[in-house]
């Protein structure tokens, strides 16, 4: 989940309801339909997460139902800048490798993981072929000339 990800949920959510969504009730009506809503058409996530800091996301403004929403994160600083200085946020176009470098590089290692374990399965698989394939002995030439001469 990223800041641009909820901004494009909440419009979504915005457009479906005719409403801004209200602070008390963002960012929970985006996975549950809120009490009397008819219109919802949800979820719009199935899980909320907190962003790679363990900060919450939070919800800056949307213009009008269906505009763009702006939604940020406090950033590694923990400082709410309001979606500047280190904050990331849904309008600023930022990657979260930007952000995260410690992200991008647990997913380079899960991957690099992943292979490694495909690669060990595939030699676990072809010894075990080696093993059970019938071994054809070759007639040996050289020895049947020896006999005959």
């Amino acid at each position: 989940m990223t800041a641009r990800s909820l901004a494009t949920a909440t419009e979504l959510l915005t457009r479906d309801s005719g409403n801004t969504p209200q602070a008390a009730e963002w960012p929970m009506s985006l996975t549950a339909r809120p009490p009397g809503a008819t219109w919802w058409r949800g979820p719009y996530f199935k899980h909320l997460t907190k962003d790679p800091w363990g900060n919450e996301y939070r919800l800056l403004s949307c213009a009008s139902p269906g505009a763009d929403c702006r939604v940020y994160s406090i950033g590694k600083d923990a400082v709410d800048n309001h979606g500047a200085g280190d904050d990331v946020s849904s309008w600023a176009g930022y990657e979260l490798a930007t952000y995260a470098p410690d992200a991008l590089r647990n997913r380079i290692i899960a991957l690099v993981v992943v292979i490694a374990i495909a690669i060990g399965i595939g030699i676990v698989v072809v010894r075990s072929i080696r093993r059970r394939a019938p071994r054809t002995v070759l007639p040996n030439k050289s020895l049947e000339r020896t006999r005959e001469g």
